[in-house]
Parts: structure tokens; C-alpha cells; sequence
């Protein structure tokens, strides 16, 4: 039987367990970093299979709604057989007060799952790390190798803070075009502390003549090594500055890490990118659900471009 969880009713150590026991642990759904992306975040639990499903939620316009938190890039549901059946028995498990979904989930097959939920399958990008980093950089894409061989005079990649990070990154002109706005910048920062704290991050960023042409963050847990942000500034621009830092990345890894998750790909350009550096898509799903009264379901359907 699955059973909805509020946050006191939540075995954090239990929870946290689970997560490791994974055959692909994901770091996103630990309890501390879902703290950080999604404070009083509630849960699904299966008694049966010790199955579970983190429940990221927020309210507005009076209705409480399940929603994907800045720089989580899936979350659930989790556990030792994630079947179809399994996954559309937590899909409608959700409780009914949540009218609306917009979530990504770590699944790839919609067949099985309620026909109300509208699902769209999404691509990450994944590099398997062998041992040996000239066997990975043998298998990068042409243009990434002459790329990578022309510009590598061209400043040092460094390990930064995440402050300084933070600092580029809010920095860009760039932000408003992805129309990330100050309450995911806030999520990221507190993201980041976390993993900070934990001993999971890693931020690098290519230094040039004193500017910094790439900046971008990781955090390693549970053999899996994920490419949290990153960004190309206009001083490392035509000089390879973010395939550089992510080269340095990957090296850095490689043997280390079983798995570089690139976080990115559902756009086709960042799928060519990544394709690359040798990575493979992989599909998860997002899931919708409109569940509003209608003039406010309406009005969520023209503002999503729907």
C-alpha cells in the first residue's frame, strides 16, 4: 500500500538509505539537498516494495501544486523495481489536493500510467568513465578535439568557490534569456552549500587574462558525477572556454566516477554538445496534470503556450 508522508512522518536516515541502495543512486532525492531545492517537501511511500517518490510542492492562487525545483533535474519514483505498473500506482497515489503537476519523473516508458497525466518523454545526456581519460578524450567528436587542441594555451582551468561561482553566473546577461529569475538563482545557491557542506562539490571555472570564460558545477556521490550548472561568459567566448572546464571535468573523474550525468539534452543544440564529449541520451519523462477550475485552467494553458 502506498501511503503520503508529511515531513515529520519522514525516517530521514531510512530515507537517505534507500537512495544509496539504488542500482543508480540519484543524488538529487537525498534528503538534505531536497531540503535545500524544496523546503517542506512531503513524500509517497510504498510499504510493499519500499518504493518511494519525493513530492516537491508550493502553493498559489489557493491550490497547492507539485512542481520541478530549479536544478533537479528528476526525482522519483524510486526503488528496487520501477516498473510501469509501479510508477502509474504512485502517479495516482498523489493526493488529490495537489490540481496541479508539472514534475520530471525517473522513468522512461509512459505506457501504464493513468491516461490523465500528460506525459512527455525528456533526453539527458550520459558518459560512461572508464579508467583511462585518453581512451574517453579518443571517443570526443572532431570538432570538440580541434576545438580543445587550438584553444588550450588560452588561460587555466581553476577550481573556484561556489560564492564566486554564484557571482558569474548571476552575472551573465544570458540568465534572461533562460528567464531564470531570482528564486531559482536563491534554489541553486542553496543547493550548493549543501553539497558544499557534504563534500560533493566541485566548482571550476577556465581563468583568462583575469576574467573568468566558463564557470560550471558538479557534485560526485554514489559513483555518479552530474554537471549541476554552467555557463560561458563573453571573454571565453570562441575559445572553447565551457568544452574545455567540462574536458577538465571529465578527466578529473575519470576512473573515479562511474558515471558523468551531463544533466542536459532535451534541447537539440545541448544534445550535439554533449554528444561530443561521447555521451548517450538517456530518456526520462515529464508529467503534467491540470486538475484547476476552469477559468484558472484556461488561463495556466495560455501561459504555458499550450
Amino acid at each position: 500500500m502506498i501511503h503520503h508522508l508529511r515531513p515529520g512522518d519522514i525516517d530521514r536516515q531510512r530515507w537517505d538509505a534507500r537512495i544509496a541502495a539504488l542500482r543508480e543512486p540519484l543524488w538529487y532525492a537525498l534528503a538534505d539537498v531536497l531540503d535545500a531545492a524544496a523546503p517542506g517537501w512531503e513524500a509517497l511511500w510504498d510499504d510493499v516494495t519500499d518504493s518511494i517518490m519525493p513530492l516537491t510542492h508550493r502553493r498559489k492562487w489557493g491550490f497547492s501544486y507539485l512542481y520541478q525545483p530549479f536544478a533537479m533535474q528528476r526525482l522519483g519514483p524510486l526503488g528496487p523495481a520501477m516498473d510501469a505498473p509501479t510508477v502509474g500506482a504512485f502517479l495516482s497515489a498523489v493526493p488529490e489536493h495537489y490540481r496541479l503537476w508539472d514534475i520530471h519523473l525517473d522513468a522512461a516508458s509512459s505506457e501504464g500510467h493513468p491516461q490523465w497525466v500528460e506525459l512527455q518523454q525528456r533526453t539527458t545526456m550520459e558518459l560512461p568513465l572508464v579508467p583511462d581519460e585518453t581512451a574517453l578524450r579518443a571517443a570526443y567528436g572532431q570538432g570538440h578535439k580541434r576545438g580543445l587542441r587550438k584553444w588550450a594555451a588560452e588561460g587555466q582551468v581553476r577550481e573556484m568557490s561556489s560564492s564566486a561561482f554564484m557571482e558569474v553566473l548571476e552575472g551573465s546577461p544570458r540568465l534572461r534569456h533562460w528567464k531564470v529569475d531570482r528564486g531559482q538563482l536563491a534554489t541553486l545557491q542553496s543547493v550548493l552549500q549543501v553539497a558544499e557542506r557534504r563534500g560533493e562539490l566541485l566548482c571550476l571555472g577556465l581563468l583568462r587574462n583575469g576574467e573568468w570564460g566558463a564557470v560550471a558545477s558538479f557534485v560526485t556521490w554514489g559513483g555518479r558525477t552530474i554537471f549541476l550548472k554552467g555557463i560561458s561568459t563573453e571573454a571565453g567566448r570562441g575559445i572553447f572556454a565551457l568544452h574545455r572546464v567540462l574536458d577538465h571535468a571529465i578527466a578529473l573523474h575519470a576512473g573515479h566516477s562511474k558515471l558523468f550525468d551531463l544533466a542536459g539534452g532535451h534541447d537539440a543544440d545541448l544534445r550535439r554538445f554533449y554528444a561530443g564529449f561521447g555521451a548517450r541520451p538517456r530518456l526520462y519523462l515529464h508529467a503534467k496534470v491540470n486538475r484547476l477550475p476552469q477559468p484558472l485552467r484556461w488561463y495556466k494553458q495560455r501561459s504555458d503556450g499550450a
